[in-house]
């Protein structure tokens, strides 16, 4: 393309040279301008000459897909004439554009007077709709007039009538006598739609069913029924068992309490089942054949059953136990420690005071018992003064106590960690309680009472531990103490008789004892 145009352009300066030939001016007829004139189309062939190979050799690079490549020219009128060519065909290219563009145009115009054409009628059909729409609403509004003004006190009725329908139905769908008649309250659906549209009657019959309804519902509230019914166990499976229906508040099956969910929901076996009392008269209700026995039944709630599902719900004793968690469990092993530390105390001291209480009543010195040592250390130091006798005797006892009050102390501080321990732990279980609320939110009242009750369990559990040691504390205590007071009792009068054997004038012959030291009775 860049070739043909320089080519042209040189064609341009040719004619224009051509033009001046004839020209017969003074200028022209100089040799100076001849010259100029002949090194211009000098120059001007050398120049079309070599934009004419360049054409050419890009014409060969790069052929145009399904063209013949053009031909080398010769001289310079086939060059003139293959530049025609392509003038030409640029220009019959450029025509096609052209017609393809406008017929493209027409087409479109053709297009847009078609739409404007359909959405004109197309507004005149809507508005010919919503006149007629506003005209039926307006017809509707006075049939309905009329219709009612036709009722008259027939109104109110089927208001009322479709009011105790809704409920009806409601009731028998949470009723457990559903277990048994399945889809007794599907024609309810037809009377319930009928009386919700005033254009038209319910039926004799549909008034008919719904008082039926209401009929079988309180006749079957005052009987025990059997039927074949589907059971989910807790572990998922199902199973098909005979099922007794005690009137509207227990479903039995196999000698267990079952749950009825409502409509369209099978019967399920509570996982957790009342005292044993309850299940044997349970199981004699479905296999005696007495007429008369005793059975409980819970009638709360609205299908019946309510407080007994609540009242097995709650955890037991050991679930509760596992509220606790760590503490719990921390504070229920100081109460075991406790106990058996009382345990322990209380046999060995019961054994030694038992054998006190032979050492007082015998006159030989058993070194087996506190006070058979505390003889011995007087029958090894009689010849001692008073004081000394006495420190003898007082360091014999104090070696002693360790013995007696071995680890009473211990009860005391399980009794004083105890109810902290159960403080802590309600505290920290509080904590994460509110930290849940927070997360979850508290729409529930049960989750958040739930949480609270297990927070809670570890001060009871610190509490029960706590009251118990403080009892054992005091009796262990006493136990200790009543054998210390014998010791120095008995010690006590030792150094008493010591001191009058060693000065005989203060002898009193009327409290004289012959008796050896420790045959003394002490209650």
């Amino acid at each position: 393309m860049l070739s043909s145009t320089i080519l042209l352009k040189f064609m341009s300066l040719r004619s224009t040279l051509l033009k001046f030939r004839p020209l017969k001016s003074k200028l022209l007829k100089s040799k100076l301008l001849r010259h100029l004139l002949a090194i211009l189309c000098l120059v001007s062939l050398l120049t079309s000459w070599s934009f004419t190979n360049i054409a050419i050799a890009e014409q060969e690079q790069i052929p145009e897909q399904g063209q013949v490549q053009s031909k080398t020219a010769k001289n310079m009128k086939e060059l003139l004439q293959i530049i025609r060519g392509e003038q030409r065909k640029e220009q019959d290219q450029q025509l096609h554009r052209e017609k393809q563009f406008l017929k493209l145009k027409n087409e479109q115009k053709k297009i847009l007077r078609t739409t404007e054409r359909k959405r004109t009628e197309l507004k005149k059909k809507s508005a010919e709709l919503e006149r007629i729409f506003k005209r039926n609403q307006a017809a509707k509004k006075q049939l309905e007039k009329d219709l009612k003004d036709r009722l008259g006190p027939l109104h109110g009725v089927f208001s009322h009538l479709q009011d105790v329908a809704i409920k009806t139905r409601l009731t028998l769908d949470q009723s457990i006598v559903s277990a048994q008649y399945r889809d007794r309250t599907n024609g309810l659906d037809g009377l319930i739609s009928t009386l919700d549209n005033t254009a038209k009657l319910p039926k004799i019959a549909d008034i008919a069913s719904l008082w039926f309804l209401m009929q079988q519902e309180m006749i079957e509230s005052g009987k025990t029924r059997q039927f074949i019914a589907d059971v989910v166990n807790p572990d998922g499976r199902r199973e098909s068992q005979n099922v007794t229906r005690i009137g509207t508040f227990n479903l039995i099956a196999n000698g267990q309490y079952l749950k009825y969910q409502g409509a369209d929901t099978d019967l399920v076996r509570l996982n957790r089942q009342p005292e044993k009392k309850y299940l044997k008269a349970a199981n004699s209700l479905t296999t005696s054949s007495n007429k008369e026995f005793a059975f409980g039944i819970d009638p709360t709630g609205p299908r019946g059953g309510e407080f007994l599902a609540a009242l097995i719900s709650t955890p037991s004793l050991s679930e509760r136990i596992e509220q606790g968690g760590t503490i719990g469990f921390f504070i229920i092993a100081l109460g075991a420690f406790a106990l058996g530390i009382a345990l322990e105390r209380f046999v060995v001291l019961q054994l030694i005071r038992q054998k006190v209480n032979i050492q007082i009543r015998c006159a030989t010195v058993f070194k087996n018992n506190p006070l058979g040592r505390v003889l011995s250390i007087y029958e090894d130091n009689k010849s001692l003064n008073k004081s000394d006798l006495e420190l003898k005797l007082s360091e014999a006892i104090l070696k002693e106590l360790p013995q007696i009050e071995r680890s009473i102390n211990f009860l005391k501080i399980i009794a004083m960690i105890a109810p902290l321990l159960g403080l802590l732990g309600t505290v920290t279980g509080m904590i994460i309680t509110f930290q849940a609320i927070t997360l979850y939110g508290g729409n529930d009242p049960k989750t958040m009472a739930g949480g609270i009750s297990a927070a809670l369990v570890t001060t009871v559990l610190g509490l029960c531990v706590a009251i118990p040691a403080v009892f054992l504390h005091a009796i262990i205590s006493d136990k200790s103490k009543g054998i210390i007071h014998v010791l120095e009792e008995q010690s006590a009068g030792i150094i008493a008789e010591h001191s009058e054997t060693l000065d005989p004038d203060n002898l009193d012959p009327d409290n004289l004892n012959t008796d050896k030291p420790g045959t003394q009775h002490v209650g």
